[in-house]
């Protein structure tokens, strides 16, 4: 190896390490300014050369989605994900990872077209069967209003745990409620709030609870 081989050599290795702890540096100091909740700070230095040098965009602009989720604005949201879904080539990995968000973010906001277009496009990009079952499932309960899954869910609760099994009760709770079944429905609610204690779901839960007494 010539002279000018091992110095170019040399000279890679002293990128990459600096690179290595550039990088650590700036994760470190994003993740400070989150736990800071200095999100002016946070997103400013997310645009900064830095960032864009050391980070591909869709990790930029899924740390800055991930910023407005924790602010709450969901006007930034909802922008966001349009760039995210329709702005920037994605892997389907990637794909599956953002829809997933937006489907979850779309039902919580009740945003009914929205979340089918984006169940429609997870059924296009998952492999898993189960997974687009619940899905449909969370669809047709919250959105839909539907009680069409009780049977499958009751038949299937036992073999949940945790808070997967707490959402089972909650979605067949409200099932109940459309069936205008009280006393089942008050039987899921109690189980729920057991198992989705200091969720985001354990204010809707008791509010359920407290408009049946």
């Amino acid at each position: 190896m010539t002279v000018e081989s091992i110095s170019v050599v040399i000279v890679c290795i002293i990128l990459l390490i600096v690179t290595y702890f550039w990088r650590n540096h700036m994760i470190h100091k994003l993740f400070m300014y989150l736990q800071k909740e200095e999100y002016t700070l946070y997103l400013k230095t997310l645009d900064s050369f830095s960032c864009k040098y050391l980070f591909p965009v869709f990790l930029r602009e899924s740390m800055r989605l991930n910023a407005y989720m924790l602010q709450g604005d969901m006007e930034q949201v909802k922008h966001q994900f349009d760039i995210l879904l329709h702005q920037i080539r994605l892997t389907k990995k990637q794909e599956l990872d953002i829809v997933t968000k937006a489907f979850y973010f779309y039902v919580d906001d009740t945003s009914k077209k929205e979340a089918k277009d984006a169940l429609q496009r997870l059924k296009k990009l998952s492999n898993s069967e189960q997974f687009i079952q619940k899905c449909q499932e969370i669809y047709d309960v919250f959105l839909e209003k539907s009680s069409k899954h009780i049977i499958h869910m009751e038949q299937t609760l036992q073999q949940m745990t945790g808070i997967e099994k707490g959402m089972y009760h909650y979605m067949l709770a409200l099932q109940y409620q459309y069936e205008k079944n009280t006393q089942k429905e008050m039987e899921h609610l109690a189980c729920a709030s057991e198992q989705l204690k200091d969720t985001p779901y354990q204010e809707k839960i008791e509010e359920m609870i407290i408009g049946r007494k």
